[in-house]
């Protein structure tokens, strides 16, 4: 399925499964403030230029494994409920969680494949909670990354990270550091 180069689906509903495998969303275009159900599915997706997901409802599920962002991608104000995985996800020159909320798990792994989508750029954790464990495994943080004022309730996963000196965990809250 392909979109053309300004789409909006802001404030939209989605029933219990959305699936956006594979699609093609072009340009500008926009989901924020969408409220989508149990199983939201985006998987393999392509998205333009910039994407906004800022104040999204995810429900019980998202991935967006193996997706591609373009240059800048908003979830400011997001709220991801069960599970959210973006693995081998490549978000663009900057991704913006500030202020998301990650009720269950969230994976940002960076898979096994050598084609650059293992590396964040800028990335914007400002003031984001995460409620349950957390892997960012084998990521490179190329250019600055935010967590101030993040707040990990259960286990962060750093393992094989690289990081660009830019990187700034100032007033971050780590409340659980071992299993």
């Amino acid at each position: 399925m392909s979109f053309g180069k300004a789409s909006s689906f802001g404030d939209a509903y989605f029933g219990k499964r959305t699936i956006f495998n594979g699609a093609k969303i072009g340009g500008w275009s926009k989901f924020s403030g969408t409220h989508f159900g149990e199983e939201t599915q985006f998987d393999g997706a392509h998205f333009g230029d910039e994407m906004g997901f800022d104040g999204a409802i995810f429900g019980d599920g998202v991935t967006f494994n193996n997706t591609h962002f373009g240059n800048v991608v908003w979830f400011g104000g997001a709220h991801f409920g069960d599970g959210a995985a973006f693995k081998a996800a490549y978000l663009g020159d900057e991704a913006i969680f500030y202020k998301a909320n990650f009720a269950g798990s969230a994976n940002f792994e960076a898979g096994t494949t050598d084609d650059g989508w293992g590396l964040f750029r800028g990335i914007d954790f400002r003031d984001a909670e995460f409620h349950g464990c957390v892997n960012f495994e084998n990521r490179q943080f190329m250019s600055a990354a935010c967590f101030e004022r993040a707040v990990f309730h259960d286990i962060a996963q750093f393992h094989g990270c690289t990081f660009h000196p830019d990187m700034s965990f100032h007033k971050t809250t780590f409340k659980k550091t071992k299993g």
